[in-house]
């Protein structure tokens, strides 16, 4: 007998293995202190300025302004936080941490702008003013 015409021996079976998911979901991540630095940064501090001009009864708007763009980073940073633990808490990559950094930011703008607008109309009727 030869073992010229036989066919060759088949290649030894290797089971398929499930593609790994991107990250596993880490439920001990704690998202209430960013919730709460969230929320502080989106309601509190757009009122921050008009606040202040109130109490110490200063006049002009450069306290406004500068708390006002202090506020929006702050907002920025807090979202960027949020994003990043919630995506690690669920278990998401990169691109769910980018979507959901733009999501919580400009939801935290269109509360802070809300906030601003009734800090302003605060100030306003209590007699705070622009006018040096």
């Amino acid at each position: 007998m030869s073992t010229e015409n036989q066919p060759p021996d088949p290649p030894p079976y290797v089971p398929r293995t499930r593609p790994p998911s991107p990250s596993e979901p880490d439920p001990t991540i704690n998202t209430g202190s960013r919730w709460i630095a969230w929320v502080v940064s989106s309601v509190v501090l757009p009122v921050l300025g008009w606040l202040v001009m109130l109490l110490f009864k200063l006049r002009g708007d450069s306290v406004v302004v500068l708390l006002t763009a202090f506020a929006l980073l702050c907002q920025f940073v807090t979202s960027v936080l949020l994003a990043q633990g919630f995506c690690a808490r669920r278990g998401s990559g990169v691109g769910a941490a980018f979507g959901m950094t733009i999501v919580f930011f400009l939801a935290s703008v269109a509360i802070g702008t809300a906030a601003w607008f009734a800090g302003c109309l605060v100030s306003f009727s209590s007699g705070g003013s622009f006018i040096h």
